[in-house]
Formats: structure tokens, C-alpha cells, sequence
């Protein structure tokens, strides 16, 4: 009976119905968090349920941004990637107030936003209302400051990133590459960005390194994610193809399009990802594998090569058919003909007296290598001719050593 009546949470909810009804709010994502915490201790679901309810708990504008991340693997993983980047977007919606203060005298009131130079991959920044964007657009007004005479790329009065928030939050990937000019190789660093629609080089290193253009007939129109028009809006320049070298090994003739990118002179885009479908380490920032189709088109130089090598061995041991100069008066200890012949009895010669009715201990078998054994060979097939030696039966034989 006192289970029956208690049993129930207060307020008449069960605690999957709790689970399933939290949601953030206006708190922050830590407290939300430790409510939701709280209750999953209670519910028995399992990681895999709890992490899609808490998922659906979040404000909107933070599920948009963890749709943009990798899957995190576990529960834990997920919450902390979630108050990380609540955290981070609080901060930018706090940020410095100069940012929207600072205008020109010139300026029109248009927004209170500050516009920025369109960079690669820059995603969640505040832009112009569409009404005022199209209105700049038709007075040939600068985004930045609203004045005219310039546009928004070459603004005097943009602020530089660190001026802005003391660095920037984003990272870039960057490659070094090699593009080969009349006969010379010049090393630069590119930007790969999956963004850019086709591959981009800066016209400063046009103009610096000669390379030979020719125009885009027609003109191909360059805009931002927001369809705002970049720099003069078209790209009218190309190059022709050049030898371009990713790394060490990995060669292709590739055209660019000109545009003005003095902070990243030459920009791989999508149409080159496409065709290579590089592995890219995106927690590292560096370009980690070529496909296999690059090992068979871009990639030939990186089978071995011939080389030419040099080595220091030992000359030869020759015998001379004399003895050196120094042995002059041991000659005769050279000689072959007399060292076939049994020399005759001196009177220092060495005695060997055999005790009598003695055994002699048998011998053994000794472990030889390979070339002791045949050297042993030879040795036996030699005296046996010449009749130094004879075979034997006996267990006491004579045994054998090397020098």
C-alpha cells in the first residue's frame, strides 16, 4: 500500500515525461546540463536515448551549431562539446561594443552591424539586412563604412583581426605547394577551401613570378555565401596551365583563376578536392592520404628510382707466388713440394710415448659449420690422394683441428 501511494514523483510526472518535456531555455547550457543530469540518473535509459533527448532540449541556434561538428561518441563527450560552444557563442554575443560603434561620418544608417570581408568558410556572423545590402549594392557603397569612392575589400577603416578581438577563432588549412615557372620552382602556401568554388591565385604573384594569363570569356561572377559580390564581383583573369606540386611527390598541371588574395595568394577550392579527394585530418588541420586515384595519376614520381651507389669492400686476398721480402730466408716453409713430403727425424723433434696397455679415449662428434665442413672435406680428399692419411675404422681415431 505505501509503495502504491509514494511511489509517484511529486508534481505527477514520471521521470521519462520529465526527461522528454526539459529544455534550455534562457539558461545556460551548463545548468541545463545539471538538470537534465539529475533526471537521466533516475530514468534507467541508456546513452544512446538520453543523448537525442538532450540534443532536442537545446535552444535552436546551438543545435545549429553542433549539426555543423562531428558526432561526439559518447553522452559525456556531446555535453561537453555543447557547454563549450555555449560558452563561446555567449561570448560573441557579449563582444566588444566597438565593433558596432565605430562608423563614419559618410556613413548611411543602414544597419548597426559592422560588415566584414568575406572570408573562407566564415559561417554565424551577423550581416546587412537584405533591403540595405541591395540598396549599398545599387549606390556602389562600401559594406564597411557605407561611404563611396572604394569597396569593402580595401576599406580604410576596417579594423584588423586583432583589433577586432585579439585573434581569430577559426583555423585555416593550410598545404605547401611549388608553382613551376619557366624553369623555376617557387615554394608558396595554399588554402584549401572547401568553399571556394574553383581554384584561385592572387594577381600580385601573377604579376611577380610572369606567369602568362589570358581572359575568361565571359567573365565568371565571384560572390559570398551571402551573395554579396567579392572584390569587383567577376573574375575575369585565368592563367594557363601551370606544374603544380603539392608536397614532394605529388605533380599536376593546374590553371587558376586570378583574384586580389594577398593574405592566401593561391586557394585550392571544390573543384580540385573533387577531383584529388584528399583525407583530411580536420582535429590536426593537415592533409593526411592522396586517394588511390592519385597514386596512379598524380603520384608516379614516388615509385623508386634507379640510383647510382657507391660501396668500399676489401680487395681480394691473393697469395703471392713467392713469399714477401721479409720471409726471404723461411722460403722453404712455402713450399707445397716439401710440405707434401714427410721431413726427416731431428733431434728436437717432439716425442709422443703411448702408455702401456692404456685405451685410448674414443672420439666425438664436433658440431661444424657449413664452411668448416667443407673445408674439412677437401682437406681429407686431398691427403687421402697424396697418402698422408688413410681410413680407419677404429673408435680411437685420430681427430682433427682448425687454425
Amino acid at each position: 500500500m505505501i509503495r502504491e501511494v509514494f511511489e509517484y514523483p511529486a508534481g505527477g510526472k514520471d521521470i521519462s515525461v520529465q526527461l522528454m518535456e526539459l529544455r534550455q531555455g534562457s539558461d545556460t547550457a551548463a545548468d541545463y546540463a545539471i538538470r537534465f543530469r539529475t533526471l537521466a540518473a533516475q530514468s534507467g535509459w541508456n546513452d544512446a536515448s538520453l543523448l537525442a533527448v538532450f540534443r532536442a532540449g537545446l535552444k535552436p541556434e546551438l543545435q545549429t551549431e553542433l549539426a555543423c561538428r562531428a558526432e561526439e561518441t559518447t553522452l559525456s563527450q556531446f555535453v561537453a562539446t555543447a557547454i563549450r560552444l555555449d560558452n563561446l557563442m555567449r561570448q560573441h554575443q557579449a563582444g566588444p561594443s566597438h565593433l558596432s560603434s565605430v562608423r563614419s561620418r559618410n556613413r548611411p544608417n543602414y544597419s548597426s552591424f559592422r560588415e566584414e570581408v568575406p572570408e573562407p568558410m566564415q559561417l554565424g556572423r551577423s550581416r546587412l539586412a537584405e533591403q540595405a545590402q541591395q540598396q549599398q549594392s545599387r549606390m556602389r557603397l562600401c559594406y564597411n563604412c557605407g561611404a563611396s569612392g572604394h569597396l569593402s575589400p580595401r576599406c580604410p577603416e576596417k579594423p584588423s583581426s586583432a583589433q577586432e578581438g585579439g585573434g581569430s577563432w577559426f583555423f585555416s588549412l593550410l598545404v605547401p605547394v611549388s608553382l613551376c615557372v619557366s624553369n623555376r620552382c617557387v615554394p608558396v602556401s595554399a588554402l584549401i577551401d572547401s568553399g571556394a568554388a574553383v581554384n584561385l591565385i592572387d594577381g600580385a604573384l601573377v604579376e611577380r613570378l610572369g606567369i602568362p594569363t589570358f581572359p575568361c570569356l565571359p567573365p565568371l561572377r565571384i560572390t559570398a555565401i551571402d551573395s554579396r559580390p567579392i572584390g569587383e564581383g567577376y573574375l575575369k583573369w585565368q592563367t594557363e596551365l601551370l606544374n603544380f606540386r603539392v608536397g614532394l611527390f605529388h605533380h599536376e598541371r593546374l590553371a587558376f583563376y586570378v583574384t586580389s588574395s594577398p593574405a592566401n595568394p593561391v586557394i585550392l577550392g571544390f573543384t580540385w578536392l573533387r577531383r584529388h579527394d584528399p583525407q583530411i585530418s580536420w582535429h590536426s588541420a593537415e592533409l593526411v592520404r592522396w586517394s588511390p586515384a592519385c597514386k596512379e595519376r598524380c603520384l608516379r614520381d614516388q615509385v623508386p628510382r634507379p640510383c647510382r651507389t657507391s660501396c668500399v669492400r676489401e680487395p681480394p686476398l691473393t697469395i703471392p707466388g713467392h713469399p714477401p721480402q721479409e720471409y726471404t730466408e723461411f722460403r722453404e716453409v712455402f713450399s707445397e713440394e716439401r710440405a707434401a713430403r714427410l721431413p726427416a727425424h731431428q733431434p728436437w723433434n717432439c716425442a709422443i710415448d703411448l702408455l702401456p696397455n692404456a685405451s685410448p679415449p674414443r672420439g666425438r662428434v664436433y658440431p661444424l659449420s657449413l664452411p668448416e665442413s667443407k673445408a674439412m672435406e677437401e682437406y681429407i680428399e686431398t691427403a687421402l690422394a697424396a697418402g698422408h692419411i688413410r681410413p680407419s675404422t677404429s673408435p680411437a681415431a685420430a681427430g682433427f683441428f682448425f687454425v
